[in-house]
């Protein structure tokens, strides 16, 4: 109970400790918004709108039914056993509760879990959001800007989005005969992870290998649509967006690509510009999980299918760049709207302003958006003496 209590109380005074060091400016993440005590993950929610476990706001249209995949994976763990550990149940119970999946079988549980473990893998590396330095560490390593459909810093001009295309492609193939490898294999699949689970931090646990896996080929598909601009007719890559070079200062438009922007890393869905591009992610993730149980279907090996659906979601468009505009693309436009900025780290977090800022302004209405995220932060310290006392009064262990 003590060892319970002092985990508590380090995790409500490192809260407290990251809303006072960064409440003056919160950086976000290099990929769409990450899910946390108070906000849904985009990533998440595409993948169970993928998985047909959506939320209500997913329509669904046009999305291929991965039915069977889910019924093959559940199959398989049912026959070789569901991790009983403390911590691997606590991740299907934790995830149970916040999407309400308390009329599932206790495999169906595990197998969701590990697809949302698998997808939210590479914005978090399974550490706590609050860990700053963990997360923005794995974001700022040139060698995985490719796990979020982005330049390395060397990919400059056109060259540049066929190069990102051309890692990104090699690393899901990777990741797809692995997927295949561990399902023709007849194991349990079982995977070691990290994850951070709220009040009591990270864990390692057991998810099933073949879910998690296509949960990090998801990632970076759903992220070629908050990364990169396309055609609005065809939806076809014309650029892809540039986050080192933007966070770290020297940032080029003409040499680097699109800045990284935080507007395409949202995912409201009610929103007529969002909607629309998030369904298809939704739908092209589904076509890459179908792809794939093709050949689980059969224990068979061959990625023809799925590198033709790769082929298909990252299809380039030349010719858009920074002097036309990007062929005065919609998704260029509302790209500027929130483009990201070098950033310094260290309490009262500042963020520096490039030329590239007063070349393309603030966005409307950012002043307003600070000061409700600057109450909400009066807010939640308010309120997390409240929360720590109640944490410490549970009896569960997560």
């Amino acid at each position: 109970m003590i060892t319970q209590r002092l985990a508590i109380i380090k995790v409500a005074i490192s809260i407290a400790i990251f809303i006072g060091c960064f409440s003056v400016s919160i950086p976000d993440a290099n990929a769409f918004k990450i899910v946390s005590a108070l906000t849904d993950g985009c990533h998440e929610n595409i993948t169970l709108g993928a998985l047909g476990k959506s939320s209500s706001a997913f329509n669904g249209d046009g999305v291929p039914s991965v039915a069977a995949l889910l019924t093959r994976f559940t199959q398989r763990v049912s026959a070789t056993g569901i991790p009983q550990d403390e911590a691997s149940r606590g991740l299907r119970r934790e995830n149970a509760n916040r999407y309400g999946w308390g009329g599932f079988s206790e495999a169906q549980q595990y197998i969701l879990a590990s697809f949302l473990a698998g997808v939210r893998a590479p914005d978090t590396g399974g550490y706590s959001i609050v860990d700053f330095s963990q997360i923005r560490g794995s974001h700022i390593r040139d060698d995985e800007q490719s796990a979020h459909f982005l330049r390395r810093k060397e990919f400059d001009g056109g060259a540049g989005d066929i190069a990102v295309i051309q890692e990104t492609t090699t690393r899901l193939m990777n990741l797809a005969n692995l997927v295949l490898t561990q399902w023709s294999s007849g194991g349990s699949g079982e995977m070691l992870v990290r994850w951070t689970f709220a009040f009591y931090g990270e864990r390692d646990v057991l998810v099933f290998g073949p879910a998690y896996n296509l949960g990090l080929i998801a990632h970076a598909v759903q992220d070629s649509y908050a990364h990169a601009l396309r055609d609005e007719n065809d939806l076809r890559v014309i650029a892809i967006a540039n986050y080192l070079e933007v966070i770290l200062d020297g940032f080029s438009d003409a040499r680097d690509g699109p800045g990284h922007s935080e507007r395409l890393d949202q995912c409201n869905v009610n929103d007529s510009f969002d909607f629309p591009r998030i369904n298809e992610a939704r739908r092209q993730t589904s076509r890459v999980f179908e792809s794939l149980d093709l050949q689980m279907a059969t224990n068979g090996l061959d990625t023809t299918a799925f590198s033709a659906t790769l082929a298909t979601i990252f299809d380039y468009k030349p010719g858009c760049d920074e002097a036309n505009l990007y062929c005065n693309s919609l998704w260029y436009q509302k790209s500027l709207e929130d483009v990201s900025k070098p950033y310094e780290v260290g309490c009262g977090l500042v963020h520096s302003h490039s030329d590239h800022d007063h070349h393309h302004g603030e966005a409307p209405g950012k002043m307003i958006t600070s000061l409700s995220r600057n109450a909400m932060i009066f807010f939640l310290l308010a309120v997390l003496p409240l929360l720590t006392v109640l944490g410490l009064r549970r009896r569960s262990r997560f």
